[in-house]
């Protein structure tokens, strides 16, 4: 299963890249606890360049939720993070969020989503993209384990 859909996240994985949808919610540090938890299943112990998009959350997380998202478990099976936001206030809140909780890994927000699907393909295993090739799997199952 590499695919996953609730009320609160979209998370899935495809063509080398874990792309996580964050819906308009009031996140609590059990969702978001949720919601590592099964991204780390999702990923299998196999690490991925993330494309976070926060741009349907009208109400971004408490301190508490924010500190988690930080936490090592968190960031476990991670290469790099893009967040793609809707507007410049966003932006903003985002960009101070990451300079008071330093990250573990690469970090870069956009408000354009494909800049930031162009910025993490730096960030793919591309030994994953040569076996896909190799066996014509074109669809959103990458595990070559």
């Amino acid at each position: 299963m590499n695919e996953f859909v609730n009320d609160f996240v979209s998370l899935k994985i495809s063509k080398g890249v874990f792309y996580v949808i964050w819906f308009n919610y009031d996140y609590t540090p059990e969702i978001i606890d949720f919601g590592v938890k099964k991204r780390t299943e999702l990923s299998s112990g196999k690490s991925y360049p993330m494309l976070s998009d926060f741009r349907q959350v009208k109400k971004f997380a408490d301190k508490t939720c924010r500190d988690r998202l930080t936490e090592e478990d968190a960031c476990k099976d991670i290469s790099a993070l893009a967040v793609v936001v809707k507007n410049k206030i966003q932006y903003l809140y985002v960009s101070i969020v990451t300079q008071i909780n330093k990250s573990r890994i690469p970090i870069q927000i956009f408000t354009d989503y494909e800049k930031a699907h162009s910025w993490l393909q730096q960030f793919k295993n591309h030994s994953d993209e040569t076996e896909q090739t190799k066996y014509g799997n074109t669809t959103a199952n990458h595990k070559t384990d």
